[in-house]
């Protein structure tokens, strides 16, 4: 444990791929899916895709940890992201949203 706890910590990068793990999801008025941004920055309007389905989705509300609507979030914040799907299982706990080329 001591060797783990020497090691040093990567910085996030707010530049990087988009990362959001999922933690949980709940269907209200949509899907809506919590998580946390590992790398990259998230934007209201973003065209994500769910890994590993490849599901595509757009971000329609941002919430951050204090239930504040807000335009991006950056990492290490954790999120509420509003999907644009009316069924919850296309998206899964584990699964990572990225952003979809193109």
């Amino acid at each position: 444990m001591e060797v783990l706890d020497d090691l040093p910590v990567p910085p996030r990068d707010e530049k990087g791929a988009l990362r959001v793990p999922i933690l949980d999801k709940m269907l209200d008025r949509g899907v809506i899916a919590f998580g946390k941004v590992e790398s990259g920055t998230i934007r209201l309007g973003d065209k994500l895709k769910i890994m590993p389905s490849g599901n595509a989705c757009q971000v329609l509300s941002l919430y951050n940890s204090k239930e504040e609507n807000v335009r991006y979030a950056k990492p290490g914040e954790n999120v509420k992201i509003r999907l644009n799907f009316d069924s919850e299982e296309k998206v899964n706990k584990g699964d990572v949203l990225c952003l979809r080329e193109g």
